[in-house]
């Protein structure tokens, strides 16, 4: 017996993996065993739960697996064979034994307090002397097994402070919210793998899921419920499910999801979970900051079609692109007519809203790629890539009889207007750099013969 109790402290002093180190072990268990089958399990503080001592990346128990409820049962100085409990004794014990095969369980102990259970699977008896041997052994297995979890909370902190650092920094390469939160989701996903992670953002009264995109699930809508009424830290599910607000100057502006069905949340995780989700909340914060002013620094406030300034970057990028593929490119200016009588008839309050009405029409009558701005006061700009002058012309006239047919009604007042069209057209070959003041000859034209029309320009030298 002492050979063997040397042997186990030669393989447990080696940097053995955990599963060669079982394997080891249960050669030298063979000496005193019939075939032996050696588990070690630990309480894992992080989740609340049994963790299975093969690597730290093995699974958690289910709480209802026979292991978990002897871990509840079992006592200091007490053992367990065959679901039945006994307390430690040099004596000779009674014990209840199985002909083919017995479960034997030893506490794992630290400072008198059980953290975890030795299990031994074998077809041999177990006798007093095999049993003292073995309680022996455990109070091995019980410093190593410290050791790794001392080793895997060091772990953890690192990984938290990892999460914590990569969350702050996503916002110095990307500051747009619907590029950001996926990663950010990730980072929580790899930081709890126990736990589904769901991140929602809170957009005026309602809740909308932003991480992951593309899931769909009914217990989602009962948490949405829990959520509504959530202004701090929750836990619910038994412990197995965590809300955590995202709060920015008092006010909340989402939630962050913990949830599973077997794991609890511990007070470590939870601590851990709030700080990530402040983090997050400082992020998504300068997310939204950042965005708006690029926002501001590139759409019109008024009528949220792109400024002049982005124009003019938006055609030089559709030029090189046109060049790059030999494709044409069309462009429509679009002008409103007696634009300034509405102005100074109605206020500028009205102007406005007639701006904005036929800006929303633009947006709804042409494609994804193609670009809409505004150009001046009552002007716009419509650029159509990979487009023929046909094409455009059908786009053009569409837009135009819209907006001829509209009633554009605000309060009592009821408007009748129209708009006045000039189109050209870039062709790589012929390298006509000047096609936009092309379109503004064509415009020009256009309101000179009568308004409400659209005239392509032709170069008549």
């Amino acid at each position: 017996m002492i050979n063997l109790l040397k042997q186990l402290e030669e393989i447990l002093s080696e940097n053995n993996s955990t599963d060669l180190l079982l394997q080891k072990s249960d050669k030298i268990l063979a000496e005193i065993l019939s075939s032996p089958h050696l588990e070690l399990f630990f309480y894992d503080e992080i989740n609340n739960n049994l963790k299975t001592f093969k690597g730290f990346e093995s699974s958690l128990l289910i709480k209802d697996s026979p292991d978990y409820k002897v871990f509840l049962k079992i006592k200091r100085n007490h053992f367990v064979l065959n679901n039945e409990m006994y307390e430690f004794s040099e004596k000779e014990t009674n014990l209840k034994q199985a002909p083919q095969k017995n479960i034997l369980y030893i506490p794992l102990t630290e400072n008198g307090l059980v953290f975890g259970l030795m299990k031994i699977t074998t077809n041999s008896e177990i006798t007093t002397k095999i049993l003292n041997t073995l309680i022996i052994a455990s109070s091995m297995f019980s410093a190593r097994i410290i050791s790794c979890s001392l080793n895997e909370k060091m772990e953890m902190n690192i990984n938290f402070y990892q999460s914590m650092k990569n969350i702050a920094k996503v916002i110095e390469n990307q500051y747009e919210p619907d590029y950001i939160m996926p990663i950010i989701g990730e980072i929580l996903d790899k930081f709890v793998p126990e736990h589904l992670i769901y991140i929602f953002k809170k957009e005026e009264h309602d809740l909308h899921l932003i991480w992951p995109r593309a899931y769909t699930n009914t217990r989602l809508e009962k948490l949405k419920s829990y959520m509504e009424n959530c202004q701090k830290v929750t836990l619910i599910n038994e412990d197995m499910t965590g809300i955590f607000p995202l709060i920015i100057d008092k006010h909340i502006i989402g939630y962050i999801i913990a949830d599973s069905n077997y794991f609890k949340i511990s007070n470590t995780l939870k601590n851990y979970l709030e700080q990530l989700s402040y983090q997050t909340s400082v992020t998504m914060d300068k997310a939204d900051v950042y965005s708006e002013i690029l926002k501001n620094a590139t759409i019109d406030s008024l009528t949220g079609l792109y400024n002049r300034g982005q124009l003019d970057k938006r055609i030089k990028q559709e030029i090189a692109t046109s060049k790059r593929t030999n494709s044409t490119l069309c462009c429509l200016m679009t002008d409103i007519d007696f634009f300034k009588k509405i102005n100074d008839t109605h206020g500028h309050a009205v102007g406005d809203f007639a701006l904005k009405e036929i800006a929303d029409i633009v947006t709804k009558q042409i494609r994804e790629n193609d670009i809409a701005a505004r150009y001046g006061g009552e002007e716009f700009v419509i650029l159509l890539p990979f487009t023929h002058i046909d094409e455009a012309k059908k786009v053009g006239e569409r837009i135009r009889k819209k907006i001829e047919n509209k009633k554009f009604k605000t309060g009592s007042l009821e408007l009748h207007i129209t708009v006045s069209m000039g189109l050209s057209i870039f062709e790589p070959d012929k390298d006509n750099l000047n096609f936009q003041e092309e379109a503004d000859k064509a415009l020009y034209e256009a309101k000179n013969n009568g308004r409400n029309q659209l005239v392509i320009f032709e170069n008549k030298t």
